[in-house]
């Protein structure tokens, strides 16, 4: 995304915690989050998701998927992608 031209990359986080600090202090239109995180899951931080940030999770684990669209995510990838 960053080689794109098109994309601000507007933070990044290493595990929950630090997710919900940067959720609360950098708007985004789009989070790709991981389901499985340091601190908890991707998914534990979604009622932390400002309404209106698009979510796409990128995970190696499939069988999250229905509960990451049951959350609203707007995408679910698998990896490896590309």
């Amino acid at each position: 995304l960053e080689r794109d031209g098109h994309v601000t990359i507007a933070g990044e986080a290493e595990d929950v915690p630090s997710l919900r600090r940067l959720l609360g202090e950098v708007p985004a239109d789009v989070l790709f989050l991981d389901v499985l995180m340091p601190g908890g899951t991707g998914l534990d931080a979604v009622p932390h998701v400002p309404q209106g940030t698009a979510l796409v999770f990128t995970t190696a684990h499939a069988e999250h998927a229905a509960h990451a669209f049951a959350l609203d995510a707007v995408d679910y990838l698998v990896k490896p992608f590309g």
